[in-house]
């Protein structure tokens, strides 16, 4: 039995060795073929000088139809498993000029087995031809422009003076309020907002994407306009006080006659307006709430027809103001649009009307005249 053993194994160990012998002598066989890992590699670079990105590959298998069908199979795994890696140089934010170093990784079992010999499997690659981004600053010719007064100031962005690609693709935000109380000296930080993916295709990069503008040129409120020319004001509120009596005829004449009169009677009416006296009330504590308030007394006589006898009483209004401020002399702002009228039983208590802190006297010379027929 160990005789028969013996036999069997000798008899493996030398058919091994014959397929050994083969397998080398079939490798030994084939005709041994170069390839040129470089210049089949395929080295894509995408993006702008500074911020390019690189990506090498291998191309596709040159045709070889001595090969046999078998070895065709190995040569295609063989191409698959070629991969670049970088081994010198940056991976990304490529510049033109910069240097990027490969070393050629693949399957040196199949290599061996198909008899080829790889060359130029480390080389060395310059990033060359990439265009340029253009630098843009977004806010060239954008304005913000201030308005009203300070503690209440307020703000609005114009780009008309932008480039015409700044105003159809990019927007700008505030991280504050358009009306946020502003005063002189408080920052506004404006931000840009933008497709950055839409601006890289475009070529195109911002130099900023935001800025701080600091408020500046807000009027004050002033604590007395004492010295001040309140005519051009008197004369707008003036005017808004007819547009406003105008609709008030018949509440005038109802408050003069009794009420079967008032209610049956046909009309004649007419009144005249003075005023010569104007408060400017002071609080400290908000100087937004500053008012100018100017006393009217206007003077109704009202006739029905037929009758011929007229009944003449006093009426007393207050008009009050919006905001009133120095900038170039006193200027109401907007432009005595924002008035109230309230009416009073007296001259005594239309004037001492909201506890003013201070008064002021004078002759306005303004009167407003006109006649209603009913």
């Amino acid at each position: 039995m160990k005789g028969i053993k013996k036999g069997i194994i000798l008899g493996i160990l030398f058919g091994y060795m014959g397929l050994t012998s083969c397998v080398a002598n079939r490798t030994e066989a084939k005709e041994k073929r170069s390839m040129d890992v470089q210049s089949l590699c395929k080295i894509q670079v995408d993006g702008y000088d500074g911020n390019a990105s690189i990506l090498a590959k291998i191309g596709y298998m040159p045709a070889d139809d001595e090969l046999s069908e078998e070895d065709k199979v190995s040569m295609q795994k063989l191409f698959d498993s070629i991969t670049y890696v970088i081994t010198d140089g940056p991976m990304s934010n490529l510049s033109n000029g910069d240097l990027v170093s490969f070393h050629t990784i693949y399957d040196e079992d199949l290599a061996n087995y198909l008899a080829v010999v790889i060359e130029n499997r480390d080389f060395t690659y310059e990033v060359r031809d990439l265009a340029k981004l253009e630098q843009m600053d977004p806010f060239e010719g954008f304005c913000l422009h201030y308005y009203g007064a300070e503690p209440n100031g307020a703000y609005f962005f114009e780009t008309k003076d932008c480039s015409e690609y700044v105003q159809k693709n990019i927007s700008f935000t505030a991280d504050r309020e358009k009306d946020g109380h502003l005063c002189n000296g408080d920052t506004i930080l404006v931000s840009v907002e933008y497709n950055e993916e839409k601006l890289y295709k475009d070529g195109k990069s911002l130099t900023a994407s935001s800025k701080e503008f600091v408020v500046e040129g807000l009027p004050e409120f002033p604590l007395s306009v004492q010295e001040e020319n309140l005519s051009g004001i008197y004369e707008k509120v003036t005017g808004k006080l007819g547009e406003f009596l105008e609709v008030q005829p018949v509440q005038f004449w109802t408050g003069l006659v009794d009420a079967r009169i008032a209610n049956s009677a046909a009309f004649h009416l007419s009144y005249e307006v003075a005023s010569n006296v104007a408060y400017y009330r002071v609080d400290r504590a908000d100087k937004s709430n500053n008012r100018l308030a100017i006393i009217y007394v206007v003077t109704v006589s009202a006739e029905q027809k037929g009758y011929g006898k007229a009944v003449t009483k006093d009426f007393y209004f207050v008009g009050t103001t919006g905001p009133v401020y120095t900038k170039d002399g006193i200027v109401d702002e907007d432009g005595g649009a924002a008035l109230s009228f309230e009416r009073f039983p007296s001259l005594s208590a239309a004037i001492h009307n909201g506890k003013s802190s201070q008064k002021e006297v004078e002759e306005l010379k303004v009167t407003y005249r006109a006649s209603y027929e009913q």
